[in-house]
């Protein structure tokens, strides 16, 4: 099972101590049930009280070094789980932190992480085949164990009339089995096709739940009195979800686990009935009965949860098929093996030659047959209308995607040919929708755990963030937002999109791209920016990108569009 070997490759001793593990519990009661069953043996038997007392001693001996052995083992497997659980976190992590930026924002992988998220949420996602192995490897070695210690009764039978009712015990048993397994599986079918077609209900589910509405759309909630409006929408689609997934998966599960419990308390019942045919056969002492009474009764338990274990497994390897699928999501972008050139001038020519793109899913063009060069010590404004292309551009340039049509070069070579990570290393970008993290202050402009403080703050200083950056007491160690530090601090629009500037500055890039780069400061602020950019970007070509207010009829010479209407 892929689960079982992504498992097996975070904690490899993991699944060996599990079936570790599993083997002392199942064996443990065994103990109980033969060291019982041969003191009660010994008084019918009107043993001598010392043997008694001998026997016992080793039985409590015994049950004592496999308590202990028992314990030592859970902790040791509680640990590994522990770990294997941090790991497997830090390997989805990783994963959404190096997908193909196309694929982040292609729809369809959206749906897989929620999938994830609801599999999470229904039973620890891929986390939850761990545990139910162990069940599946606990009832299988009792089952095992249980027929070894019953065994012996079977010759009470044999060449007897009575062995015809032990055949069609087996034979009855074997039956009710096959039932419950394929009764198991359509359950587990019928639920993997619910679960397949609840995107859309599951999607606004978790918008409404969980994703829509945080603190950050509480001024807006407010102002315009929408709580009516979004509790109404909200219940409505919780309805929904109820009605296309938790109704029609809780009555296929529980049916299936219905049928499970009728069947246990058939064999349970058949087996004690098995017992009183072999007391009546004349060949089973009062010890052997009690021995026999306790093996069957763990044989149907075990019975009943191993059926039910596989039932649960089946599920959970649905459950766990979104993670597996996500780990296996392909790069769509080719990766080149160039090196850029390390030049001590910064002498680079960018050229786009007749390049066209569409997002993916999209018939519209984002981009039509744009050419346009970018070369070193320039300082160009790209001025379009909202949605012209402009950050599409940017988009280009930085290879979150590839054209559609034509080529981007640089220096003559197709940008696709160069390492991706040093080719993105001759830029730093503003993008219009930066993210800052709720990291301190410092590693939000370093983008590093390790940051040179000094040119961290010389940043900040040309970004415009002196005078809040003084009034903050632990100044670069300054927390930002809540999420992680109740002491943390929010910050204004205007203030994040100097942090950002100040990080497109620290990591001292040859080109400087600015998306919108004032669109969130005052007057003062945009004219502060404007008047000291040469001095902020120093040598650097710098790019930026603006949203244009035209009059009607003005004509501009742009990539973008010629005429406003």
């Amino acid at each position: 099972m892929l689960s079982l070997g992504i498992i097996k490759k975070l904690v490899p001793s993991l699944l060996p101590l599990l079936a570790v593990k599993s083997l002392l519990s199942a064996t443990f009661p065994f103990a109980t049930i033969i060291i019982s069953s041969g003191i009660i043996g010994r008084l019918a038997q009107s043993t001598k009280a010392s043997e008694i007392i001998s026997y016992a001693l080793i039985g409590v001996i015994i049950i004592f070094v496999l308590s202990v052995a028992l314990s030592f083992v859970r902790k040791s497997v509680q640990i590994r789980s522990d770990d294997c659980y941090r790991r497997y976190e830090g390997m989805t992590g990783e994963k959404t932190l190096s997908i193909d930026y196309p694929q982040l924002e292609n729809p369809k992988i959206s749906d897989l992480r929620r999938r994830m998220r609801e599999d999470r949420n229904w039973g620890a996602g891929i986390m939850s085949i761990y545990l139910v192995f162990e069940n599946v490897l606990e009832s299988a070695f009792t089952l095992i164990i249980s027929i070894i210690v019953v065994f012996p009764l079977l010759s009470a039978f044999a060449g007897k009339a009575e062995a015809i009712y032990a055949v069609l015990f087996f034979v009855f048993m074997f039956a009710l089995i096959v039932v419950y397994m394929l009764i198991s599986r359509s359950a587990t079918k019928k639920e993997h096709r619910i679960m397949d077609n609840t995107t859309i209900s599951g999607r606004l589910f978790n918008f409404y739940i969980s994703d829509g509405i945080d603190y950050k759309a509480g001024k807006d909630i407010r102002m315009y009195k929408a709580q009516k409006l979004i509790t109404n929408k909200g219940q409505k689609i919780a309805d929904l979800f109820a009605k296309n997934f938790f109704a029609k998966v809780s009555h296929s599960s529980g049916f299936a686990l219905g049928i499970g419990s009728a069947i246990s308390t058939l064999i349970q019942g058949g087996s004690y009935l098995f017992i009183a045919l072999g007391a009546a056969a004349g060949s089973i002492s009062i010890g052997a009965t009690v021995r026999y009474a306790g093996s069957i009764f763990r044989f149907s338990s075990a019975l009943s949860e191993l059926c039910t274990s596989i039932s649960y497994l089946s599920i959970s390897a649905v459950r766990t098929k979104s993670a597996i699928v996500y780990f296996a999501i392909p790069d769509v972008l080719y990766h080149g093996s160039l090196t850029t050139e390390k030049r001590a001038d910064n002498d680079y020519a960018i050229e786009f030659h007749n390049v066209s793109f569409k997002y993916p899913g999209s018939s519209i063009y984002a981009l039509k047959n744009l050419s346009l060069n970018l070369n070193v010590g320039e300082r160009i404004a790209v001025v379009g209308m909202n949605g012209s292309g402009k950050t599409t551009m940017i988009k280009l340039l930085y290879r979150l995607y590839d054209p559609t049509e034509g080529q981007i070069t640089l220096n003559g070579i197709d940008i696709r040919k160069y390492n991706y990570d040093e080719y993105i290393g001759i830029f730093s970008v503003v993008f219009q929708d930066f993210r800052l993290f709720s990291f301190p202050l410092g590693q939000n402009v370093a983008a590093s755990m390790d940051v040179n403080q000094i040119r961290a703050r010389e940043c900040l200083l040309k970004a415009g963030f002196g005078k809040r950056l003084d009034d903050m007491q632990k100044g670069l160690d300054t927390c930002l937002y809540r999420e992680f530090e109740d002491d943390g601090i929010e910050i204004s629009g205007g203030e994040a999109q100097k942090i950002a500037l100040a990080r497109a500055l620290y990591k001292n890039a040859p080109f400087v791209i600015l998306d919108e780069p004032t669109a969130a400061l005052d007057p003062i602020a945009e004219y502060e920016i404007y008047t000291k950019i040469n001095d902020i970007v120093g040598e650097k070509p710098l790019y930026t990108f603006l949203t244009a207010c035209l009059p009607a009829g003005f004509v501009m010479i742009s990539p973008f569009f010629t005429k406003a209407s």
